[in-house]
């Protein structure tokens, strides 16, 4: 499978784990009987787990990137809102089956980046995305980042919420 499309897979698996759904991997034999591949599924989302930390996370100032091509290079620094809290929702979700304390690691780390610099103070809400820095007015075009989508905003209060029912620790969250 290439790594285009073992990140697909695996986004599509992240959703499921999202939305809570059980995810078998299913197909019919000759005989059309339902198998299921459990130890497929572990390995693309091992693998899927490892190209998003690989590819996808900023190693230097946290968060993760939009996107990338199937090679790992960076087709956009941008961070977005509604990523840093899908990515942390799938990571806890991870943590929660598998207790790697890497998955717990990531999610924190990703609601702290959606918190430090993507919270509107004077507003409230969560700004459209920033630079890989967090700074929101360096993104072009200037509009975009002070848009506030009301989908993202509770995929975003999704993660906190998941984060504090983990963690018990509100004083991170203010």
């Amino acid at each position: 499978m290439t790594p285009k499309r073992n990140f697909i897979f695996y986004l599509f698996i992240l959703y499921l784990i999202i939305v809570n759904y059980s995810y078998i991997e299913a197909w019919s034999n000759e005989s059309n009987d339902l198998e299921i591949n459990f130890e497929l599924i572990n390995d693309r989302i091992q693998d899927g787990c490892e190209f998003i930390i690989k590819n996808l996370w900023d190693k230097e100032f946290n968060g993760f990137f939009q996107k990338c091509e199937a090679n790992g290079s960076y087709l956009s620094t941008l961070k977005y809102a509604s990523f840093q809290a899908f990515s942390a929702l799938a990571f806890y979700n991870l943590y929660l089956i598998q207790h790697k304390f890497l998955f717990l690691l990531l999610a924190n780390s990703a609601v702290d980046f959606l918190i430090e610099h993507l919270w509107d103070s004077s507003n409230g809400g969560f700004f459209h995305c920033s630079d890989r820095t967090g700074n929101i007015s360096n993104v072009l075009p200037e509009k975009l980042p002070k848009n506030k989508v009301s989908g993202y905003q509770a995929w975003c209060i999704l993660a906190l919420f998941k984060k504090f029912e983990i963690t018990n620790d509100v004083e991170s969250l203010i």
